[in-house]
């Protein structure tokens, strides 16, 4: 019988071509995993920073307001900025309840309370909640 100890034969190159194959597949569909969540991931802390740079704007202006809203009013505003659509509640605390926008698949939601004044007495306040939503497609 001969034996050739020097090279590889046929099958041993074609089954590790076939593991070096399987290999590649494997990491391509990891790597295309991974870039789609840093997507999502990016687009998700983009709404998150445009929902609390709105919410920190709207309080400052109630701050600086000469006239503070009237302390029964309640309003809803929305506005799209890059491909997020922005909607503002502005509730009193005892009616807390609002609706997501519909047709978003994806939101994300900040809140803080406001003291409105009632009077021009210091102490006569409303508590005020007010949401900011971000949504968008996903």
């Amino acid at each position: 019988m001969l034996k050739n100890d020097k090279g590889l034969t046929l099958i041993e190159v074609l089954g590790g071509l076939i593991i070096l194959s399987i290999v590649i597949v494997v990491f391509m569909n990891i790597s295309g995993y991974t870039s789609q969540s840093f997507g999502k991931t990016d687009k998700k802390e983009a709404a998150v920073r445009l929902a609390e740079n709105t919410l920190a704007e709207k309080r400052n202006a109630i701050a600086k307001a000469e006239s503070l809203p009237d302390s029964g009013s309640q309003g809803v505003a929305t506005t799209v900025i890059g491909g997020y659509s922005v909607t503002i509640y502005d509730t009193i605390l005892t009616n807390t309840a609002y609706a997501l926008p519909a047709g978003t698949t994806v939101h994300v939601s900040v809140q803080a309370i406001v003291l409105l004044k009632k009077t021009t007495s210091p102490f006569d306040k409303e508590p005020r909640l007010i949401t900011v939503t971000v949504s968008w497609e996903g």
